[in-house]
C-alpha cells in the first residue's frame, strides 16, 4: 500500500498575517508534499510567499464572504486519497506534529482513519495559556494520552487534519467552517499546534469573520443590534468585510457605523463588544504582534524565529 502524501491548507486574507505565515512556511516546507495557501484579501507581502519552492498562493477574487467556497478552494488541489492539514493563518503546527506526521498518517491508512482531531494551545500576546512550561513531557499531560482516554475525558480539539476522498465535504455557520467526511472514522491524535492570538487581533478577526454573519458569533438573529448592522450593511453598500475594512482603515467609514458601535462597549453580546475595542480601542488596526514563546510549545528544531 503506498503511503498518501499530505499536504498544509492555510486560509489567509485581509487581516494580513504575512509575518504569521513566512515563519509557518519556513518550518512546516520540508514535511509537507506542497502548502497552498488561499488569500482573500491580503494587502501585505502575503502574496510573495509563492515564490517559495512547493507553496502554492492563490487569490480569491469575489468571493463575498462565502466561507465555504473559501474552504473548498483552499484544497481544490489536493489530490484525492491524500491528506491535509487545514489552518488558519494565525495557527502553526508543533515540532511535535510534523517530526510524527508522516508515521501517523501511515497508521491511519493502514486502520482506515480518514480525519483527526488535534488540541491546541493558544496563545495572548506571545504567552500560552495555561501551559506555561518548559518540559514538554508535563506539557503533553495537559492532555489525553490516547484515543481511549479522550473518548472517555474528552478535551477541546478541531478536526484539522483530513484526508480527502469524493465525501469530504464542508460545513459552515458563518465564519466557523470544518471539514466533514459522510462516513467518519476519526481519531483523536495526542500531538497539537500553536495558536496566536493579542487582544487586537481578536477584535479584528471576530469583525471580519461575523460581518455578514453575526449570529454565527452569538448574536442572535433578529435581535434589535442583528438588524441594525444589517441595516446599515445595506444602506451604506458594505455588504461584505473587506469592503468594509478597506474605507475604516482609509478613515472614510460613514459616522453612522461609528455611532452605532459607541452603544456597545457594555453590550451584553461579547461579539458586538469586540465591535466597539476594534473601532475605538485599535481604530481598526491589524497589526500582528509577536506570536512565539520560550517554553516547550514554541520550540522548533534548528530555527530561532
Amino acid at each position: 500500500m503506498a503511503q498518501s502524501s499530505v499536504h498544509l491548507c492555510i486560509m489567509a486574507g485581509a487581516d494580513n498575517r504575512y509575518k504569521y505565515l513566512l515563519d509557518t512556511v519556513r518550518l512546516s516546507q520540508p514535511f509537507f508534499a506542497a502548502i497552498h495557501i488561499i488569500d482573500t484579501g491580503s494587502t501585505d507581502e502575503t502574496e510573495s510567499l509563492g515564490q517559495f519552492r512547493n507553496v502554492r498562493h492563490r487569490r480569491l477574487h469575489g468571493w463575498k464572504d462565502n466561507w465555504p467556497l473559501a474552504y473548498s478552494q483552499a484544497v481544490r488541489d489536493v489530490p484525492d486519497q491524500d491528506w491535509f492539514l487545514f489552518l488558519d493563518s494565525d495557527e502553526r503546527p508543533s515540532q511535535l506534529l510534523l517530526d510524527h506526521l508522516a508515521n501517523d498518517l501511515l497508521q491511519f491508512d493502514l486502520e482506515g482513519i480518514n480525519c483527526a482531531y488535534l488540541p491546541g494551545i493558544m496563545h495572548l500576546s506571545g504567552h500560552p495559556v495555561e501551559c506555561e512550561t518548559t518540559d514538554l513531557e508535563a506539557l503533553l499531560k495537559t492532555w489525553p494520552a490516547t484515543h481511549e482516554e479522550f473518548v472517555s475525558s474528552p478535551c477541546w480539539t478541531k478536526r484539522i487534519l483530513i484526508k480527502i476522498t469524493p465525501e469530504t465535504y464542508v460545513k459552515a455557520n458563518g465564519g466557523h467552517c470544518g471539514f466533514f467526511q459522510a462516513n467518519e472514522r476519526g481519531r483523536y491524535l495526542p500531538r497539537f499546534y500553536n495558536h496566536y492570538k493579542s487582544d487586537r487581533e481578536i477584535a479584528a478577526s471576530t469583525v471580519l469573520c461575523s460581518w455578514n454573519c453575526l449570529e454565527s458569533h452569538g448574536v442572535p438573529a433578529g435581535c434589535p443590534e442583528w438588524q441594525y448592522h444589517n441595516e446599515l450593511r445595506e444602506s451604506t453598500g458594505l455588504m461584505f468585510a473587506k469592503d468594509f475594512l478597506q474605507l475604516a482603515q482609509s478613515g472614510m467609514l460613514p459616522a453612522v457605523w461609528l455611532e452605532f458601535w459607541k452603544t456597545l462597549e457594555f453590550s451584553t453580546y461579547p461579539a458586538l463588544v469586540e465591535y466597539w475595542k476594534f473601532a475605538f480601542r485599535f481604530r481598526f488596526s491589524t497589526q500582528i504582534e509577536p506570536n512565539y514563546c520560550g517554553f516547550a510549545c514554541c520550540r522548533y528544531r534548528g530555527e530561532q524565529l
